[in-house]
């Protein structure tokens, strides 16, 4: 019997789904077996090494986001919709206010909010992330730091985390330390995969969502609810919905392709998927196919 790290609740190791992770039975989160793995390390290595390859640009990004764009929005037009009211909704509620966006990643939406006056800082944990950000966009290089959320030593009105919680193993910790660097009536603003309610039976073998050893914790609509009670979070706003990306890169699972960076470039020369006819197909056949997880756009409030 392993603990749930969200609830508490002690649970068996479920022979309905991968070994790797094991499904709270209370709060229905899935989190990452510690038999297998001891720590988060292994997200620092990866991200190191994911940002300092040089075959990822902008031709590429911008090829694949009109791609996902237009399917999206033929697929279930109100996904590119609500991506673009979350990001307006975004803009409104940090409007001058001190923002800090923990794992900035390439440092798009970073530099985005830079670009428009805000007054915002980026935290990461890949050295290669940060020294790419800063020989990117050197009038900024002073905004970015190499970290974690543990060597923040202020405050801000605003903490922002997109595909950054689901990689963290102590949940309750992490949150706490989120809701201690905010002010007054602060929000933290993130973005997740979530266990999709309909589909709790299904085994997830093929879901990119469960990527062992990366992502270390599954919240489900429940546990999300019982962390921000248990924190002491109020609930701002949370919102999830089925998501074309989840679709594909769970085709590049049953294909073979186990590596994310491989979705991230479709020119990428690997095996099974030689060239960009085969990643057109991939996004032709995702259509048809059933998502998992969902993405889920939530926000919380320092009620303190």
């Amino acid at each position: 019997m392993i603990r749930c790290p969200i609830c508490g609740v002690a649970t068996q190791i479920s022979e309905n789904f991968k070994k790797d992770y094991i499904l709270c039975q209370n709060c229905f989160c899935f989190f990452i077996n510690k038999s297998h793995i001891d720590d988060e390390t292994e997200n620092k290595r990866y991200f190191d090494n994911f940002y300092s390859l040089n075959f990822y640009n902008d031709k590429f990004k911008v090829m694949i986001g009109k791609i996902f764009k237009t399917i999206d929005y033929l697929l279930k037009f109100y996904n590119t919709y609500n991506f673009k009211n979350f990001e307006q909704k975004i803009l409104r509620l940090i409007n001058d206010k001190k923002i800090l966006e923990i794992g900035f990643g390439e440092g798009d939406f970073l530099k985005k909010i830079l670009d428009k006056g805000y007054n915002a800082y980026g935290l990461e944990i890949s050295s290669s992330a940060v020294e790419k950000f800063k020989q990117k966009y050197p009038e900024y290089k002073e905004r970015v730091f190499l970290g974690n959320i543990d060597t923040v030593n202020e405050n801000y009105d605003v903490i922002i985390a997109r595909a950054v919680v689901e990689h963290i193993d102590e949940q309750i910790a992490f949150f706490k330390n989120i809701k201690n660097k905010l002010n007054k009536k602060g929000l933290f603003i993130f973005s997740i995969p979530i266990t999709n309610k309909a589909k709790r039976n299904i085994k997830y073998e093929c879901d990119i969502n469960f990527w062992f050893p990366y992502h270390r914790v599954i919240h489900s609509e429940d546990s999300i609810k019982l962390l921000a009670n248990k924190v002491g979070f109020k609930i701002f706003y949370i919102h999830n919905y089925d998501y074309f990306d989840y679709r594909l890169m769970n085709l590049y699972l049953k294909n073979g392709i186990r590596d994310i960076a491989f979705y991230r470039n479709p020119y990428f020369k690997v095996n099974g998927f030689p060239n960009t006819n085969t990643f057109l197909l991939l996004c032709f056949k995702a259509l048809f196919i059933n998502s998992y997880t969902l993405y889920a756009n939530i926000i919380f409030q320092n009620e303190n």
